[in-house]
């Protein structure tokens, strides 16, 4: 197929999977915008958006089966692996991507790899996202930089978060109302499944087994 038909047909996969990743659209199905994402980078796989708003909605897909009633072909713990590798293609399409950057720190994050997630963050203060940086402040701007990331990468998960509250059993609060969420879930009161996953962002504090129960429930 000429290259310019193969643009054309991704471009057209890409915007049909943006419609229907949607959640707050009546046409919402991750499972046909996964595929229509997914056709977009094989298509096209040296395009980093693709590859960027595949790997997003990946990694966005646990929040997504608690809020909303998802059938995709894959386990939801599979989602951070599946979105690490396309977020780290998109970072090897154009590595000045800062979107794609922040994402695939967000994946390590959650993933539990600090270590790569800290040398994400240190390629991004590199790039430029704090500005021009002497050479000898790169390590306290990343420094700086990380419970900025984190902060995203909550909101990544739960929709938003105001503030943390950390008294008593956090994650014990957090598995209750993600837990209210699916119960609204299931009565098809989304906005009310959005706002009880807000809730557990504002009780967690640990990325990974958020995610893990997220996972968990959300099946």
């Amino acid at each position: 197929m000429p290259l310019f038909k193969k643009s054309d047909e991704a471009e057209m996969c890409h915007r049909e999977a943006k419609r229907y990743s949607d959640p707050t659209k009546k046409d919402f199905d991750l499972a046909l915008a996964l595929n229509r994402f997914n056709e977009a980078a094989r298509l096209r796989p040296d395009n980093p958006d693709y590859h960027y708003r595949l790997g997003r909605t990946y990694l966005e897909t646990p929040r997504l089966a608690v809020i909303r009633r998802v059938s995709v072909d894959f386990e939801l713990s599979r989602s951070i692996e599946l979105s690490i590798f396309e977020l780290e293609q998109a970072v090897k399409c154009r590595p000045e991507h800062m979107e794609a950057q922040l994402d695939l720190c967000i994946a390590y994050l959650i993933s539990g790899q600090e270590d790569r997630a800290s040398a994400t963050m240190r390629n991004m203060v590199l790039l430029g996202i704090a500005g021009h940086v002497e050479p000898d402040k790169v390590q306290a701007e990343t420094e700086v930089l990380k419970p900025r990331v984190e902060e995203v990468a909550y909101r990544r998960l739960t929709g938003a978060i105001p503030w943390r509250k950390t008294t008593g059993d956090g994650l014990q609060q957090a598995r209750m109302h993600i837990g209210q969420a699916i119960a609204y879930r299931s009565l098809g009161k989304y906005k009310d499944a959005q706002r009880e996953l807000e809730k557990a962002g504002e009780f967690a504090t640990d990325l990974p087994a958020l995610y893990e129960i997220m996972c968990k429930l959300g099946r």
